[in-house]
């Protein structure tokens, strides 16, 4: 899976797009990420542009990781930790 965090001069806030072998979604004007339930490896993400609901995703916690962090690069407010233990 591939992701793509853009954020055109045009839009106030950025578009996230999901790539897969067969498909792609764009969730368009992120303004709150949630971060959801975990699995070992899994984390779920809701997206939101004020109050509603743009859509959830699971995807592997290392690449929730680059993607909360590029988000938040970008002004969205994130909700919720990746509890992601520290390497000594």
């Amino acid at each position: 899976m591939k992701i793509l965090v853009e954020k055109e001069f045009w839009v106030d806030a950025p578009c996230v797009t999901f790539f897969d072998t067969d498909m792609a979604v764009r969730v368009e004007g992120v303004t709150r990420v949630r971060i959801g339930g975990r699995t070992d490896n899994l984390v779920s993400l809701r997206f939101y542009r004020a109050s509603d609901v743009l859509g959830v995703v699971t995807i592997p916690v290392v690449e929730a990781i680059s993607l909360v962090a590029k988000l938040e690069s970008l002004g969205v407010d994130i909700n919720g930790d990746l509890d992601v233990p520290e390497v000594a």
